[in-house]
This record gives structure tokens, C-alpha cells and sequence, in this order.
């Protein structure tokens, strides 16, 4: 099986957050000895052999225990033999005569056993021994600690030996403080000791770590002092803490030595919470415990002031952390970080190095991480081979000190340690050449370089990248998880390394389910290929080892709550997709599984075979369940069927959000919803504004594999209002709507259908167009065959943008038009409008004139027929209303509101029509019938959705109802309240009966209408209180008297609650709720307008009661051909779609698609955000260029005042530094000055070597500046001192063309495309532009295939690149280095240029030109050459071209065949001197001239010619030649006249300032260099 579940132990941690389920018997890991076994031995325990076990396979055997641990560290440590360490034997240190000496362990007599003091000896120091003196006993040091005085920061702790086993801390970590597995551990070590850090560097150094830890949940492993780098570990972890939540609280654990802590006396046997106090001055051995730290080891060997008892140790449990995190499924990188340090911190990094675990070691913090850089940086590198023990040979690179270095490194290590030792210097020396035998390991940050500006996060994952140099999948697997795509695009694919197919699929899936959408997309790019990677059971298990939290997993639990399975199967998501979207909706999923149950089971391949259709399709869903919206936008680019994927994904956010009860979850899930909303409204209206038919065909063709149904269902159904009412699906309605009809007709219709003659003098009518097929045709005219070679987009653009002939159009004959009118739906709804009419005024007829008790008659039973072909027409729309079961059916047709009146209204009247054949029931007939019919007349109201002022008031009114309901509860507690009381005030006593309750609620209800009924209640009706005269009903009985004075006091209040409170609320409701429509009336118009439009599609043509014709013919129709298809809504035409048609949709979907992106991204780059949020990125790293010359600077200041106080000049203090912004301002101005005088000098003495060229661009600051006519003189002067230097053939690009700049303008010269904007930095086709999707264009004059062009295709395998093309007559190569192809395509040299084609240009590749530069001297009246500063002055041939109004060279095209001197004189003599075309005398006359002028032309330029008619894949080049004319003489008499297609010709001045097209202004200052003028 390919596909492995090892590939999720990369993602475990990321994907689950909930906490770990806890079984009722711990695996503890305890140890296998007693005590005494323990002791016996020396302290040693079984660490090893567990870790020999596991890389063995073999799992070691674990005692279990019952207790509870959490929040009971004591009897955790108690029972898993936690012990810290003790000195047994007090002797005396020699010297020390105090009332309380001190023992060789570092403590006081005082602080000794008795048992200990009383085996005191005085004598030598090895007496004393720290492993014979000191024994292990139970832990008294654990627990939580509380700073004081640091408000509420506390830290868990824990005393521990430094013999302790590793493993029983990690079980300490992660079962008693509930520590998860890091991925990353980074362990930083160096200085404990003060030492000092600029603020720069101290915040790039805090910053870093900050990212480092949030990047991948790594755990930042220090000495745990307030004090050196611990000291800064603390403060970083600080900043981070105030940002973080506790759930996603960052692991700082500090292990440091219990000797060397103060006030640890206050951390020993807490009674609960140990208050511990920091010392504001730390000791000189001994340092307070960092207060933002939030777990502390202590590390305990008995002594007390001894340093380094803890580096074993620690060591140890960074080792036993990853394998114990491994074995939970998490890979956990190591990482040790120095920073300044001391001989401990060079024994630490070779003990990491031992352990083949990197180090970073942050040159420029000091001390030992400067000494080991210095050794890094001078070591030379050598290649050895070495031989592994199966025989196996290899090479590795080691760097090796020389012997000058090595001393170099002894006298620094004796100076910044102090160390006159020479064993000691030399022990340091060893473990520095070990260390550098593994340079891979070793990692050099310099943390006050240029360099530094870059946090040192990213210095760690390059380290881990570079320990890991032959591991790819690990490297890619550390970037992943670091989220680091720009490494992983710069440090691991790069040119050189390719990949196998299918070794980046276990990382493809972790990217997938970490949801790093940039790493799937630099994947994609790579050539993963998502048909191979994606398979049935790579699907299953996307869905199946989620979080149980996300939201297809609660979704999924509701949709089967009572099954118990151990997975999910994609039946079961296509159940939940159906439930969400809609039983219209049919899922592929569920089309799959059905397909399943009628295969045997043997020929069902295995899940790990079975290749999933259409992948993207598959993770865009599984994205969107997800609620991952970013990846799910990332498929969604990759799909051809984009308009449909956005429905969909709007459909089912909303559906979920519905279902969401979390409000932050329904938030977002709904501001998802309407991204995606966005991207389909976006998208239909791009298409529409290329294409109105295609557009519509989109919206209307099924969807196989999207449910079966088309995007106007999914829209409608998702009650997407706004998508409706776009522009694209309203105009699509109105031609449904009218048919063949124009829809100018307007009211026309209506006279028409009463009188039918009226329709051909009267009516318009529609003229029938060609088909998608014949437009397909012309679309593809110029269509590059499918064999070329030719990226997608080209043949993409070129399709949708060639030209296409017009349709021909024709009329329809009588007998169409009578057709076309009746069948549409327009005059459906009239005819049905009408009859409608004459069907409520028979009914009323009947029930006010002819309802008689006899017997029906004739009106009746013609009404009564008329309801009957009504009925049978409901049950049609009710078989039509959707596909499915029956109750599917029923469902979807109750839904309307209006199917509901109809089948209320035919029920009653079926009731009351057959109850009035009964004398008994007559009258109840009557009132049923009766009250029935104003059912009727409220069904006239749906005519009012065509109109679009009345239809959103229908809107209202339904809307207004619901108020009303949900009011009417409201007022119902006050009419029962204020009934009862008042009843029971006025009429005490009184008798059980069913007119009771029409009393209380009679007086209260209608005393809101202000029907008071005043006199009942004060008495001033004649009444009775005799209870036998009123309780038989005879006269009304007489309030009490109490009652006369109390109600109306009652009624007052009541009153002014009901008619003035919830009156008023009422109407404030009806307004809220008017309101809401009224702003959204189009919205709401336009969605009625498509359910009207619907219903009259699906309509007979006859309306009832002729109706029932229609359905007996069709019900004939059905007996005899069994024909069981039916259409539901609008008719789907896919199955009569080609390939070809389809394919042409779905090109031209797609390159709208990449149009709409383009303008959104365009908009993005504009928005004031994304500006602020660059110039924010921009400043800020301006900033800290500026801090690093600013400390460059005082360095400097720093060093040159100390070589003065060397040299003796003491008494000379050097000025106090200036940090305002003039003052570094005026530093920087006069560094610059001193380094543009050196580099001058250094050009100068190259000259006099003769070793370069001389630089004409190259100038010294001047020491003033030089304004005006001076500044300008002295140019003209030092341009020309060279005086007539012949140039060497320009090659290469020309310095104003090494970045385009014309070649990236829009709109393109002669149309209205823009091209794709390309920054500066970006045009390199080096530099990386994911983004980057030009326009194709190709003008329909190059199209046409004239002599100066190539053929439309490259299908032809006929062209040779970077050669001469000797078939078709035409240089292919260009005059700079080779161009590169990509997919067949010759690739602009200059870089991106914003377009896609050949545009104007003929040739794809380079398009060679020639431009003659013809010069004279600019001579005055007197014959006398013009100078400027006593230099000649030139002047040039110029023309106007037509197309830019710009001044430029003559010049052309270069034709097949044609050599460089004939095209120079063709494009001379039609571009500025046409008169020789016309006048064969002239011409005649001045042939000799030119020929002798064109006879000595010299080269002065030949490359690159930034021009606007360059694309990606056409461009100019162009040779320049200057031909002289010295004495003027032949070009005397010489008459310029422009040519047909230029403005003008003249002769110009050669002039820097002039404004001329493309590069002519750089090849004019070649030939005044040339010639030596003025420029």
C-alpha cells in the first residue's frame, strides 16, 4: 500500500488541540531497581537500555500505578522516587577559621546533618569526594512557586539529582504539568553573567525568539537565571506571554543548579504555593530564579556555588524529549543556540555537537560564541573520505585550523577567558577542532552585521536545514512546519534538485491538513500532480483524522448520532453535503456508493488504487467542510467549472453557519460565505461583459458532477439574492421571459392576447442567430492547433480574442410567429391573468346570485369544472417541483408560500362543494365557499410580482405578518391579564360557561380599538343584581361597585400600554421591516422575477380551464411512449452539447476566471491598506539600515579614538556623539564623502595601469555643488577629453534598458489592453512571480500572415531558434547571449514585460531592426560649426512618428533576405526622404552622395531596444549605425519629407533633453561620444 499512516505523525499536534483522553491505569515509567539497588550501584539507572529497546523494536516493559497526579505534584514525585541530592560528610575547607566554616560542597557547618558534622576529619581535600560524600534522598523541592511582587506570575518547579533519569521528568512534564510533545526544542546557552546587548540587537534577538517559539509550538530550553542570556530568554517570553492566551501558552523551561540559586530556601517543603522573592542585586555565585520562566528544573549534586552541574543533565533530557515525543508521533528537532558564554558554553556545544545536534552561535554577543565564529569563519575547508563499518566509502567536508589560526584562537581564548592554564587552553582548542570537524552542524549568525536586520528565527531553521543538507523530505518537513515557504522556494527547490514522482506527496498531505496554503501551492508549481497524489483513501483519511472539533466531524456526528463506526465513508459525506445544500442537489459521492452496491465486492480494487477523477474538485469540498476557506480558494483557481465551485462553497457556508450555534464560528463562517459570493457575482459579470450568450449558456448548463443542476438552481435554492439579481441573470430571465419576443413589446402583449390579429402588425420578433457550434467555429479561427507546443493560456486568450464573422440573421414566417407568441412565457401569464379574472368573477357570481339549495347549476358547475382543471395542474407542478421521492417532491412544493394558499383554497372548496348536497350542512357550504373565495382573490395578489413597484410590497406584507404573529403573543398576555382582572373585578362569582371566556377577552381586545364600553362598567345600562333574573339571561347583570371605580382606573393603564406602547411598537416593527426591503427592493424584485419567470417556463400554453387539453395530451402522449424524462426549471441543454462546445465554455470560464482575479489583485495593490502596509514594511526596514550605519559609525568613532589614546594624543577628548537626526544625518554625509574620494582614487590609479577602460559615468563628489551652466560646461568638457576614441561593439543590454521600462507600459500601442503589471523588481524572469498572468495579444495584421510576419501557430516544427533560418530567409538569434524557450516559446531577454503575443510584431523571438543615425555639424549663417563651450555641436535626421507623436531615428524592420546596408537605405529613404521615391531625378541626382555617405558607417550600438511593441515572446533588436557627413557637403541640397506613415522629418539638434522614442536618446550619446560633441 503506497500510502502509509506514517505520513500523519507530522500533523498529529497540529490537528487535534483537545487534551489527551487519560485511561484509568497511568504507564508510569519507574525504576526497575530498589533503592538500595540504586545506591548500591552508584546512582546509575536503565535510561539507556529503553532507548536501545525502542530503536530495537522491542517495547520495555512499563510498571502502571493508580494515583492521580494532576495537581498532586508531591505524591507524583513520592511515588515515581524523585530525588534530589545531599552532602553526608562535612570537611572543613582548609583556611577557613569562621564560626560557621564551609565543607568542600559548598555549604555551611550549619547547613550539615548531624550525622553529617560528626564525621567531620580535617585534612587534604581529597578526603572529600562528591560522589562517596553526597547520597540521594526523596525530593523536598516541588511544586508551584509565586513571584512576589511580580503580580500573578507563577512557575511550576521541580528539585531534582543530577543522576535523576530523564525519562521520569518527562513523565513529570507531560502527566502532571500536561506538557504537549514540541516539534521544536531550541536550547539556548552562553553568558550567565551580565553582559550588554545595543537595544537593536537585543530586540532582534528577543523578536526572534518570539517567532521562533509561535512558529511551531517549540519549547525554549535555558539556564533559568535572572541573569546573562537568560536573563534576555525571560524577557522575550514575557512580551510573548502578554499577547498569548493560556491555552496556546509558550513553554519557557529553565533548568539550572541548585547550588547557585538565592533564596532557594523558601522553595523547600512549601505548605502549597511557594512564595519565592527575587533579589533586586544578584550575588557573585549565586542568581535569582527568572521570573518569566514558566517551568523550573533545579539540577542537584550536593554542592552548593559549583557552575555547570546541570549541562549533563541537560544534555539528557533534551535527548530523552525527542525520542519520547517521537514515540508519541511527533519528530521534535533539536537546536542549541549560543550566545556569548564561557569555557561552559564551548563544553555545551561540543557535547551537542557529539550528539550530532546543530548550533547556531550568534557571532558579535561576545566571548565564546565570538571565538568559535572567528574559528568557524578562518578554518579552511577539506574533503576527507571516510569508510562506515559495512564497507561504504564517502565524502564529508571538515574544516581544519591552520596553524596561525590555532594560535590566533589559543591568544583569544587566554585573553577573553583569562586563562593562563596551558591545559585548559588546549582542552578548549580540542573541542573546537571536533567541533568544526562537523561544519554542518555549525551555524554562524552575526548579530551585528548588515544582516542582522533579519530576525534569528529564520538563522535556526536555516541551521536545522543545513544539519539535515542530505535529508530533502526532512528539511521541506522542518519548513513546513517552521510555516516557511520563502525558505523553502530559496534553500530546497532550487534548479538543481528534482524530485522523484511521488516523493512530495507525504509532505503535499501534511500541507494540506496544517492548512499551509502557500507550501500546496509551491507543491503544485513543483509538478506535484494531484490525479496521482489523490486516492480514495488519502480522501478518507483527510475527513477521518481532523479534529474532532472541526466542523464536519460535529456535522457528521448529527447525521448519525446512534451508528458506531470506526471512520467516516464518503456516503457519509455525501449524505451531509445533500443535507446541506438541498435534496436537489445529488452528490457524486452518493452517485459513487450507489454505483458500488451493484458491483461484486471482488471487483472493487483496493482505496489505495483508486484514483479520484477529479481531485481538485474533491479537496475544494472537503476545504470548504473544513471551513478552510483560503485553501479552498486555492482549488478553486486550479477548477475550470470556477462559477459553479462558488455557488456551491456559498451554499454550504451558509447551510453550515445555519447549523452553527458558536456565534464567533457563524461570524466567519458567514464572512466566507460572502467572499465567495464575490468571487461569483465578480466572476459572472466579467463574463458577461465579454460575452452575453456564452455567459448565459454557463448559467443553465448542468453540472455533472456539481449535484446534477446548474448555477441558476444552486443560486435560487441558496436563496442567493444578490447573485440573481445581477445583470447577467436578470437579462437571461427577460429572454426567457419573452421567448422570441422582444422585450420592447412591453403592454403590446396584453391587447394581442384577447385579440390574436393584432400580433403581426403589433409585436416585434426576435431573428433567429447561429449556434454555439458555428461561434465556436469562428472563435477558434485563429486557434493554435491542440499539437503545439504552447502554454494553456495562449491558446486560451487567442481564442477568446480572435475575431469572429457576424451571424446571419433572419426573420421568422407567420406561422413562427404565432408559435413564438403563445409559447412565451409573457403570454402565458397574461392569457392566465385573464382567465384568472373571469374564473373570480364567475365564482362570485355564483356565490352572490345562483348558490341555491336545490341543485347546482349550469355557473356552478362550470366552476366547479374550473377548480378541477386548477387542481390538476397543482398536482403537475407538484410532480414537476423537483426530483425524488414523493416527499422530496412534496417538500420542495410547499415551499413557495403560494402552493399553500392554492392547495388551501381547492381543499376548502372541494369541502364546501360537497357538504351543500346535504340540507343539514347547506348553510355551512355556504360560509366555507363563501369565506373560501376571498382565499382566491388573495391569490390575485401574485400578479403583482411582475411589476417591480409592487412586487418587493408583496415582500412586506409577508414579512409583516410574521411581525405581526410573533406581536399579537405580546399582546396576548396583556388582553388575557387585563380580561381576567377586570372581569373579576366587576363580576364576581360568576358561573362556568363557555361565554365566559368570549367575556374576558371581548371587552379587552376590543378596548384597544378604543371601544370602551363605559357604560356596561360604571352601571349606566339597565341591569340586575338579582342572580335569578341574570343567570337565565334575561337581563344583563350589574358590575360591582367596587368594580365602577377600579376598572376604569385599570382601563386608563391599560390603555396607555396598549394603544400607545405596543401600538407604537408595532408600527416601529412594520417600519424597521419596510425599511429593510425597501433598501433592498431590487434584491428582492429581482428574486420574485425569476420564480415568476419559472413557473409561467413550465406552464401549458392553454391556461385553465382549457388546461386540462394540455394534460390529456400529454398523459396520452405518456401511455403510448412510456416517456418518463422530465425537466425541471429551466432546460438543461447539456446533453446536447459537443466537446468541442463544451470545451470552448470551459476555456473561455477559465481565462475569465484568471481576468477577474487580475482585477481584484490590481484593486488589493491599490487599496490604502495594502499601500500603508508596504511603505510600513519598507520604513521599518530603512530603519534598521540606518541603525546598522549609525553603530557601524560609532564603532568606528569608538576605534579611531582609541588608536589616538594609543599613539599618545591623551589629551585630545573626542566629542560627545550626536544621536539627533541632523547628527547622523551629517555622519552619513561625510562617510559617504570619504568613501566617494577612495573609490576615485582608486579609479585614477586603475587608469594609469591601463588596467580598465576609461569610465565615462563614473565622477567624484564634488566638494561643491555645481549648478546651472558651470555644472553643464564641466560635463560637456570631461565627455569630450577623450576626443574621438573608437568604441567597441555594444553587445549587451544598454543601461537604461537592463530594466524595461517602455516595454511595461499600457495601454499597448493601438489598443485598449493593459498589460499585467509587472514591479521592477519582478521583470528578472529569475525572480520568482506565482502570480504573473499577462494578456495574449496578437493584432489581426500579424494574424493575416504577411511577408514580414511568421505564422499564426509554432504546430509546424519549421522554426529554429537562436540561429539563422535558412527556409524562412530570417535571422533568428539575437545579438546579446542565447534567449531561453519555455513550453515551445522563445522568452524576452530583457525579462517580463506584462504581455502574452507578438502584439505588432511580425516575428516571435527577436524582430531585428536597423536605425541610421545620419549626422552633419551644426553649422551657423556664416558656414561656421556651432559650439557649446568650445565644443562642435551635432545635428541628426529625425522623424515624428504618427503612432506616439514621439521624435526618434529612421529605421525598420529588417526584411527576409535582406542585408543590414539595403535595409538602411530603404528605411532612410521612406521614413525621411520619400521625395527620392517620387522625383526619379532627385533620386538620380543624390544616388551618388548617398552611396558615398553610406559608405563609411560606423557601428554604435547593436542589442536590446526598449520598445512599447516588445511582449514576452517578440521583441526588437536593432543595429545602429552612424553615417557622418563632415563637411556637410553630401548632405547639401539634401530635401527631408516624411514618409505615409510619419508626421515629420527634420533636422534636430542632438540634445540630452529631447524626448525620444525607445533607447534612441542612449544611442545618440554613443554617437556624440563617438564624434566628440556636445551632448
Amino acid at each position: 500500500m503506497r500510502q502509509t499512516q506514517a505520513r500523519f505523525s507530522l500533523v498529529h499536534q497540529e490537528l487535534d488541540k483537545s487534551e489527551p483522553e487519560m485511561t484509568s491505569e497511568e504507564d508510569i515509567e519507574l525504576n526497575q531497581m530498589s533503592m538500595t539497588d540504586a545506591t548500591k550501584k552508584g546512582g546509575e539507572h536503565n535510561g539507556m537500555t529503553l532507548v536501545q529497546d525502542h530503536l530495537s523494536g522491542s517495547k520495555p516493559k512499563r510498571k502502571r500505578a493508580r494515583f492521580d497526579f494532576e495537581g498532586n505534584p508531591k505524591a507524583w514525585a513520592e511515588k515515581a522516587h524523585l530525588m534530589c541530592r545531599i552532602c553526608v560528610k562535612f570537611v572543613q575547607k582548609p583556611g577557613d577559621n569562621s564560626d560557621d566554616p564551609l565543607c568542600y560542597c559548598g555549604y555551611n557547618r550549619s547547613q550539615h546533618s548531624e550525622s553529617a558534622i560528626t564525621t567531620t576529619a580535617l585534612g587534604a581535600p581529597n578526603i572529600w569526594n562528591q560522589k562517596e560524600h553526597t547520597k540521594p534522598i526523596p525530593t523536598n523541592a516541588v511544586g508551584e512557586m509565586q513571584f512576589v511582587g511580580f503580580s500573578q506570575k507563577y512557575a511550576k518547579y521541580v528539585r531534582v539529582d543530577a543522576e535523576t533519569d530523564a525519562n521520569k521528568v518527562w513523565d513529570l512534564m507531560t502527566r502532571v504539568w500536561k506538557l504537549k510533545p514540541p516539534h521544536l526544542i531550541i536550547s539556548v546557552t552562553g553568558g550567565a553573567k551580565h553582559f550588554h546587548l545595543t537595544p537593536r540587537l537585543k530586540e532582534v534577538f528577543r523578536k526572534g525568539l518570539i517567532k521562533a517559539a509561535l512558529s511551531t509550538d517549540a519549547w525554549i530550553t535555558s539556564g533559568g537565571t535572572h541573569t546573562g542570556v537568560m536573563k534576555y530568554v525571560g524577557e522575550a517570553f514575557r512580551d510573548l506571554a502578554m499577547g498569548q492566551s493560556t491555552q496556546n501558552k509558550v513553554v519557557a523551561l529553565g533548568i539550572a543548579t541548585w547550588g547557585c540559586i538565592m533564596n532557594k530556601e523558601s522553595l523547600v517543603n512549601p505548605k502549597d504555593v511557594a512564595r519565592y522573592r527575587i533579589a533586586l542585586t544578584p550575588g557573585k555565585l549565586e542568581a535569582p530564579i527568572d521570573c518569566n520562566h514558566s517551568h523550573i528544573i533545579l539540577v542537584d549534586n550536593g554542592t552548593q556555588h559549583q557552575f555547570g552541574v546541570e549541562i549533563d543533565f541537560r544534555a539528557r533530557l533534551e535527548m530523552t524529549i525527542a525520542q519520547r515525543s517521537k514515540e508519541q508521533g511527533v519528530l521534535t528537532s533539536i537546536i542549541l543556540v549560543v550566545v556569548e558564554g564561557g569555557p561552559g558554553t564551548l563544553q555545551t556545544v561540543y557535547s551537542s555537537v557529539q550528539k550530532k545536534t546543530p548550533a547556531l552561535i550568534v557571532a558579535g554577543s561576545g566571548r565564546a560564541a565570538n571565538v568559535l565564529a572567528f574559528a568557524y569563519e578562518h578554518a579552511e575547508e577539506h574533503t576527507i573520505e571516510e569508510t562506515d563499518r559495512a564497507g561504504n566509502a564517502s565524502k564529508r567536508t571538515v574544516r581544519v585550523m591552520s596553524e596561525k589560526t590555532e594560535l590566533e584562537v589559543c591568544q583569544m581564548l587566554e585573553e577573553t577567558f583569562r586563562q593562563r592554564r596551558e591545559d585548559k587552553v588546549s582542552q578548549y582548542v580540542d573541542w573546537i577542532k571536533h567541533c568544526l570537524q562537523f561544519p554542518d552542524l555549525l551555524t554562524i549568525f552575526t548579530l551585528d552585521s548588515n544582516n542582522s536586520a533579519k530576525d534569528i528565527d529564520l538563522a535556526i531553521l536555516k541551521a536545522l536545514l543545513k544539519a539535515n543538507q542530505e535529508y530533502f523530505i526532512e528539511q521541506l518537513r522542518l519548513a513546513l512546519i517552521w510555516n516557511r515557504v520563502d525558505v523553502a522556494k530559496t534553500d530546497i527547490f532550487t534548479d538543481d534538485r528534482t524530485w522523484k514522482l511521488g516523493s512530495l506527496d507525504d509532505v503535499l498531505l501534511a500541507a494540506i491538513q496544517l492548512d499551509r496554503v502557500d507550501f500546496v501551492k509551491l507543491f503544485l508549481q513543483s509538478g506535484v500532480n494531484l490525479s496521482d497524489f489523490l486516492t480514495e483513501e488519502i480522501l478518507l483519511k483527510l475527513y477521518n483524522t481532523t479534529s474532532k472539533r472541526s466542523l464536519v466531524h460535529i456535522q457528521l456526528r448529527k447525521l448519525r448520532p446512534t451508528e458506531v463506526k470506526a471512520s467516516y465513508t464518503l456516503e457519509d459525506i455525501g449524505r451531509l453535503i445533500k443535507s446541506l445544500m438541498g435534496d436537489y442537489y445529488q452528490p457524486v459521492y452518493l452517485e459513487e456508493a450507489r454505483h458500488k452496491q451493484f458491483n461484486p465486492i471482488d471487483s472493487q480494487p483496493d482505496a489505495s488504487l483508486i484514483k479520484r477523477k477529479d481531485p481538485e474538485r474533491d479537496l475544494f469540498i472537503w476545504s470548504i467542510l473544513m471551513g478552510r476557506c483560503d485553501m479552498a480558494k486555492l482549488f478553486w483557481e486550479k477548477r475550470h467549472e470556477s462559477l459553479m465551485a462558488a455557488l456551491v462553497a456559498h451554499s454550504l457556508l451558509n447551510a453550515l453557519q445555519r447549523r452553527m450555534e458558536d456565534n464567533d464560528v457563524k461570524q466567519r463562517l458567514q464572512e466566507n460565505a460572502l467572499d465567495f459570493q464575490r468571487l461569483a457575482v465578480g466572476m459572472l459579470n466579467t463574463c458577461y461583459e465579454d460575452n452575453e450568450e456564452k455567459t448565459s449558456r454557463l448559467l443553465l448548463r448542468c453540472m455533472q458532477f456539481w449535484g446534477k443542476t446548474n448555477c441558476i438552481n444552486i443560486a435560487i435554492n441558496s436563496k442567493n439574492k444578490v447573485f440573481i439579481a445581477q445583470t447577467a441573470c436578470q437579462e437571461l430571465f427577460k429572454d426567457i421571459w419573452w421567448g422570441k419576443l422582444e422585450s420592447t413589446n412591453g403592454y403590446l402583449v396584453l391587447p394581442c392576447a384577447v385579440c390574436p390579429l393584432l400580433i403581426y402588425p403589433c409585436l416585434k420578433f426576435k431573428t433567429m442567430k447561429g449556434d454555439l457550434e458555428q461561434d465556436s467555429i469562428q472563435a477558434d479561427k485563429y486557434k493554435p492547433t491542440e499539437d503545439v507546443n504552447l502554454p494553456r493560456s495562449f491558446t486560451e486568450s487567442s481564442s477568446d480574442e480572435s475575431s469572429s464573422t457576424p451571424y446571419e440573421n433572419r426573420g421568422l414566417n407567420p406561422f413562427e410567429k404565432i408559435l413564438a407568441f403563445f409559447g412565451a412565457p409573457a403570454t402565458k401569464f397574461c392569457y392566465n391573468v385573464i382567465f384568472f379574472l373571469l374564473f373570480l368573477l364567475l365564482y362570485s357570481y355564483v356565490m352572490l346570485i345562483q348558490f341555491h339549495e336545490v341543485r347546482p347549476y349550469v355557473p356552478e358547475m362550470v366552476l366547479v369544472a374550473w377548480v378541477l382543471t386548477i387542481f390538476f395542474e397543482e398536482v403537475r407542478q407538484l410532480w414537476k417541483a423537483s426530483p425524488g421521492p414523493i416527499w422530496v417532491r412534496v417538500r420542495h412544493y410547499i415551499s413557495d408560500r403560494w402552493n399553500i394558499l392554492d392547495t388551501t383554497t381547492i381543499v376548502f372548496f372541494a369541502i364546501g362543494f360537497a357538504l351543500r348536497f346535504f340540507n343539514s350542512t347547506f348553510m355551512a357550504a355556504r360560509l366555507i365557499l363563501s369565506i373560501n373565495i376571498f382565499g382566491f382573490f388573495l391569490r390575485l395578489l401574485h400578479i403583482f410580482s411582475v411589476s417591480k413597484l409592487m412586487g418587493p410590497k408583496l415582500v412586506m406584507i409577508g414579512k409583516m405578518i410574521w411581525d405581526l404573529l410573533s406581536f399579537m403573543l405580546i399582546m396576548l398576555v396583556f388582553i388575557i391579564g387585563y380580561g381576567i382582572t377586570s372581569q373579576s373585578i366587576l363580576y364576581p362569582n360568576a358561573e362556568l360557561h363557555p361565554m365566559l371566556i368570549v367575556d374576558v377577552l371581548k371587552k379587552a381586545y376590543w378596548q384597544i380599538f378604543a371601544e370602551l364600553f363605559l357604560e356596561e362598567i360604571e352601571g349606566q345600562q339597565e341591569c340586575n343584581a338579582d342572580l335569578r333574573m341574570y343567570s337565565n339571561g334575561t337581563d344583563l347583570r350589574c358590575p360591582d361597585e367596587n368594580g365602577k371605580i377600579i376598572v376604569p382606573i385599570l382601563l386608563a393603564f391599560y390603555m396607555l400600554l396598549t394603544n400607545v406602547l405596543l401600538l407604537n411598537l408595532l408600527i416601529a416593527m412594520f417600519s424597521n421591516t419596510f425599511q429593510a426591503v425597501q433598501d433592498n427592493a431590487d434584491l428582492h424584485w429581482h428574486f420574485q422575477l425569476y420564480k415568476l419567470t419559472q413557473e409561467y417556463y413550465d406552464r401549458p400554453v392553454l391556461p385553465p380551464p382549457f388546461i386540462v387539453i394540455v394534460h390529456l395530451f400529454r398523459l396520452a402522449r405518456w401511455c403510448v411512449k412510456c416517456d418518463s424524462n422530465v425537466t425541471y426549471g429551466f432546460l438543461s441543454e447539456n446533453e446536447k452539447y459537443t466537446a468541442q462546445e463544451r470545451r470552448s465554455l470551459d476555456v473561455f470560464e477559465e481565462n475569465r476566471r484568471d481576468e477577474y482575479m487580475l482585477r481584484e489583485d490590481k484593486k488589493m495593490w491599490n487599496t490604502t491598506d495594502y499601500k500603508v502596509s508596504t511603505t510600513s514594511e519598507r520604513m521599518e526596514s530603512l530603519m534598521s539600515k540606518v541603525d546598522v550605519i549609525h553603530d557601524t559609525l560609532s564603532m568606528g568613532r569608538e576605534t579611531m579614538r582609541l588608536n589616538l589614546t594609543q599613539e599618545g594624543e591623551k589629551d585630545e577628548q573626542p566629542e560627545p556623539e550626536d544621536l539627533s537626526l541632523t547628527g547622523r544625518v551629517t555622519s552619513l554625509e561625510v562617510e559617504v564623502r570619504k568613501t566617494n574620494e577612495a573609490l576615485s582614487w582608486l579609479i585614477a590609479a586603475l587608469k594609469d595601469k591601463n588596467i580598465v577602460p576609461q569610465p565615462e559615468d563614473v565622477k567624484a563628489l564634488p566638494a561643491r555643488a555645481s549648478t546651472g551652466r558651470e555644472s553643464r560646461r564641466e560635463d560637456v568638457l570631461k565627455r569630450t577629453s577623450g576626443r574621438k576614441q573608437p568604441l567597441k561593439r555594444q553587445i549587451t543590454l544598454d543601461k537604461n534598458s537592463l530594466v524595461h521600462t517602455k516595454s511595461r507600459s499600457s495601454p499597448y500601442p493601438g489598443t485598449e489592453i493593459h498589460r499585467f503589471e509587472v514591479p521592477e523588481e519582478k521583470v528578472p524572469w529569475q525572480v520568482e512571480f506565482p502570480e504573473y498572468k499577462p494578456p495574449f495579444y496578437t493584432a489581426q495584421t500579424v494574424l493575416q500572415t504577411p511577408p514580414w510576419a511568421d505564422e499564426p501557430t509554432l504546430s509546424s516544427g519549421k522554426f529554429v531558434w537562436n540561429q539563422y533560418d535558412d527556409e524562412a530567409n530570417v535571422d533568428r538569434s539575437s545579438h546579446g547571449e542565447k534567449y531561453q524557450l519555455k513550453e515551445g516559446c522563445p522568452q524576452n531577454p530583457a525579462g517580463r514585460t506584462g504581455l502574452q503575443g507578438r502584439g505588432l510584431l511580425g516575428r516571435w523571438g527577436p524582430n531585428h531592426a536597423t536605425d541610421p543615425v545620419v549626422t552633419r555639424w551644426k553649422r551657423n549663417s556664416a558656414d561656421k560649426v556651432v559650439t557649446e563651450y568650445g565644443v562642435p555641436v551635432l545635428e541628426f535626421i529625425a522623424i515624428r512618428r504618427h503612432d506616439n507623436k514621439q521624435w526618434s531615428l529612421p529605421g525598420g524592420l529588417v526584411l527576409p533576405g535582406e542585408n543590414i546596408s539595403s535595409a538602411v537605405k530603404r528605411t532612410l529613404v521612406k521614413e525621411a526622404l520619400s521625395d527620392l521615391i517620387e522625383d526619379e531625378r532627385k533620386a538620380a541626382e543624390m544616388k551618388p552622395k548617398l552611396d558615398k555617405l553610406f559608405e563609411n558607417g560606423e557601428e554604435v550600438y547593436r542589442g536590446y531596444v526598449d520598445d512599447a511593441r516588445n511582449t514576452d515572446n517578440a521583441w526588437i533588436e536593432t543595429r545602429a549605425m552612424n553615417y557622418h557627413d563632415d563637411d556637410g557637403t553630401l548632405t547639401a541640397g539634401l530635401k527631408l519629407r516624411a514618409g505615409k506613415s510619419e508626421d515629420a522629418a527634420a533636422w534636430l539638434t542632438v540634445w540630452s533633453s529631447l524626448p525620444l522614442h525607445a533607447n534612441h536618446a542612449f544611442i545618440l550619446e554613443k554617437v556624440a561620444s563617438l564624434r566628440g560633441s556636445s551632448f
